[in-house]
């Protein structure tokens, strides 16, 4: 539609002041959705902001049945997306965004709870709110507080089928052939069973966080490595902690060891592990007792050479595997050396190992 309908349709001014509403308060609603997640502890995948374009929203107002519909009618001038990675942080943000807004129930809905078997799409949780009247006294929104706009929130999944959705140009399913229709409506419940599944695999994953270190402290034979069994090893074992405490003093001596494992370095070491042949915690356990004075007295040959400021938990097992790969015969071992580091020689681990060696003969 061109600007010369649409000065017929909405008042410049009147446009100008409700785009400009929409276009500050859209950053500040971000920020302060944002702001509840974290409080909530939910990290979500991303939140979007959009202001209706003076076009579409006169075009709107033209299709409207009402005749008296205007600009002030308007809920979703300003839109902001909420996008998620699971289903049921949905729900949590629905009622984050309850608690903190005040929602014009007769136009919000749950679209998700009218989703028929045969429909093909994927559709958000929809409010349109307002700010809480208190909430423009303690934010300085008062001149927001009768601006309502739109808030949907939906999962990744969810979004990417809108996304490809809306670039079909398809807004329902009577428009589709019937052949494609029916694609649409498997796709869409593949994509249902997935949302679903890595939900589970979530859960999952957090009860074998939650129980793993009892393992690793129970039956270390019969825990495999992998990230989470070396993040519990790492944090609870004695062992580990009283070789970190020699690593600092023998080669980082103004360092402090990291008060909680990382996720990132656990990922390493555990690939690393399992390079070397290490299947289980136990495994990894009774080697360095199996080589504790030989492993301290490798150590003593660093005299202090490195400089840091904070050592990771757990570090004193990159060491530990250096010395893995100089006692390895010579081809195993400077391939082995040469993932975990590559401003050490094999001939120089070596030599190292041979000193402490001979120091613990």
């Amino acid at each position: 539609m061109g600007e010369n309908v649409g000065s017929a349709v909405v008042d410049d001014d009147e446009w100008r002041q409700v785009a400009e509403l929409a276009g500050s308060l859209g950053p500040k609603v971000r920020e302060w959705i944002l702001e509840l997640a974290g409080d909530a502890g939910l990290h979500l995948h991303s939140v979007e902001k959009r202001t209706k374009s003076r076009s579409h929203a006169e075009q709107k107002i033209v299709n409207k049945v009402k005749s008296d519909y205007s600009l002030g009618d308007m809920t979703d001038v300003l839109g902001v997306r909420v996008i998620t990675f699971f289903p049921d942080e949905v729900d949590v943000v629905a009622s984050l965004i309850e608690q903190e807004f005040d929602v014009d129930r007769d136009n919000s809905v749950d679209k998700r709870a009218l989703l028929d078997p045969d429909r093909f799409g994927y559709l958000s949780a929809h409010y349109v709110v307002r700010v809480r009247r208190e909430q423009c006294s303690l934010r300085d929104f008062k001149k927001y507080q009768n601006f309502k706009f739109e808030i949907q929130i939906r999962t990744i999944l969810q979004h990417a089928w809108a996304e490809i959705e809306h670039d079909l140009g398809y807004k329902s399913k009577e428009e589709l052939p019937s052949s494609v229709r029916r694609r649409f409506s498997r796709l869409a419940g593949l994509l249902e069973l997935a949302d679903t599944e890595f939900q589970q695999i979530r859960g999952d994953l957090e009860s074998y966080q939650a129980s793993v270190g009892v393992a690793v402290r129970d039956e270390p034979g019969d825990v495999p490595v992998n990230r989470d069994s070396i993040s519990a090893f790492i944090s609870k074992s004695d062992l580990i902690r009283s070789f970190d405490v020699r690593l600092v003093a023998e080669i980082y001596c103004d360092a402090k060891i990291a008060s909680k494992p990382s996720r990132k370095y656990a990922s390493r070491l555990a690939v690393l592990l399992q390079e070397f042949g290490f299947q289980s915690i136990g495994h990894i356990e009774n080697s360095l007792r199996d080589r504790e004075s030989l492993f301290v007295a490798f150590l003593a040959q660093y005299k202090a050479s490195q400089k840091r400021e904070t050592v990771p938990m757990g570090g004193c097992l990159l060491f530990y595997l250096m010395l893995e790969a100089a006692l390895r015969p010579e081809e195993e071992g400077r391939q082995l050396l040469s993932q975990i580091t590559s401003t050490l020689s094999y001939e120089k681990a070596r030599a190292r190992a041979e000193a402490a060696q001979a120091e613990t003969a």
